[in-house]
């Protein structure tokens, strides 16, 4: 019976072994899955960042599209800055209410000519634009 005994006690350790090592190796485990969820967070974080970035970048491209295609447009019609009809256009949509914004983008007209614009035929006839009048009180 002592043999029994012995053998049982031996299984029990080998029981045991067997259990700390599967315990060891589960805990191994765990730390190598908790690596892998940061990383696969850091990833997700990454492309979130990087479709936040092509979001922006498509924006500008259509910005720059638009550009280009007002561009060729102007180039097609023989219209530049210093084309008297571009100025002539300016001069009409201004006596319509258009602001400098729509100046630049209809006609062509850098922003500073579409400011110049606006002052010099922004309001009705007869009437003194408010910086004109501003420059003309002080002297």
């Amino acid at each position: 019976m002592s043999w029994m005994t012995g053998i049982l006690g031996i299984a029990a350790l080998v029981a045991l072994a067997a259990a700390c090592r599967a315990w060891a190796e589960a805990r191994h485990a765990a730390h190598r899955y908790d690596a892998l969820e940061a990383a696969l967070l850091e990833a997700l974080q990454c492309i979130a960042d990087v479709q936040d970035s092509m979001s922006g970048l498509h924006g500008q491209v259509r910005g720059l599209s638009a550009g280009l295609d007002r561009l060729q447009l102007r180039q097609t019609r023989g219209a530049g800055p210093n084309d008297r009809a571009g100025f002539d256009e300016a001069i009409a949509l201004t006596r319509r209410g258009a602001d400098a914004r729509e100046l630049v983008d209809a006609c062509g007209l850098s922003a500073g000519e579409a400011r110049l614009v606006k002052v010099l035929y922004g309001n009705a006839a007869g009437t003194k634009h408010p910086e004109m009048k501003a420059a003309s009180d002080t002297h």
